[in-house]
C-alpha cells in the first residue's frame, strides 16, 4: 500500500500538527472593490479582465489601460531597482565599512537603474504590501489621487 505525503503550504502549514485551539484569522483584502479593480487594472492591464469583458471595451479605451499597465511596470521595474540597489549598498557598506574603493564605487555606480532590465525580485523578497505599491502608483499619477478615499 502506497502511502502519499500531504505537502501543506501557506500559513496552515501546521494547522493539523499542533492542534492550535485558536480561531483562524485569514488575510483580508485592505482594499474595496472599486480600489481592487483600478489596482488590478494598472497591474495587469487587459489580463485583468475576463476574455470576454475585454472583446466589448472600445478600442480606444484599451490603448489607454494598455499604456496605463505599461507605465506603472515600468515605474515598479525601477522602483524594484532602486529598493535592490539599497539593500546591495548597505550589505557592501556593512562589509566593507572602511574601505574607500567601495565607498566609491557606491557613490559612482550604486543608484544605477536600467528601463530595459526587468528585476525579477518579487513584492514579497523586497517586505513590500499592496498597499505600498498602490501609495507608489499614487504618488507617480498611475492611480487617481483620491485612490485611497474610493468607494
Amino acid at each position: 500500500m502506497k502511502t502519499e505525503q500531504i505537502i501543506y503550504q501557506g500559513n496552515l502549514k501546521n494547522y493539523q500538527i499542533f492542534k492550535n485551539t485558536n480561531p483562524i484569522s485569514y488575510e483580508k483584502d485592505i482594499f474595496n472593490e472599486k480600489q481592487n479593480f483600478f489596482y488590478k487594472r494598472a497591474l495587469y492591464g487587459l489580463k485583468s479582465y475576463a476574455p470576454e469583458e475585454w472583446e466589448k471595451i472600445p478600442g480606444v479605451k484599451k490603448k489607454r489601460i494598455i499604456k496605463v499597465n505599461k507605465r506603472a511596470q515600468e515605474i515598479l521595474n525601477i522602483w524594484k531597482q532602486e529598493l535592490v540597489n539599497e539593500k546591495y549598498n548597505s550589505l557592501l557598506k556593512s562589509v566593507f565599512f572602511h574601505s574607500k574603493l567601495i565607498n566609491d564605487f557606491i557613490s559612482e555606480f550604486g543608484k544605477e537603474t536600467d528601463p530595459e532590465y526587468i528585476c525579477t525580485v518579487s513584492f514579497k523578497e523586497l517586505n513590500l504590501t499592496k498597499k505600498d505599491i498602490a501609495q507608489k502608483l499614487v504618488s507617480e499619477k498611475v492611480l487617481p489621487v483620491n485612490f485611497f478615499e474610493l468607494k
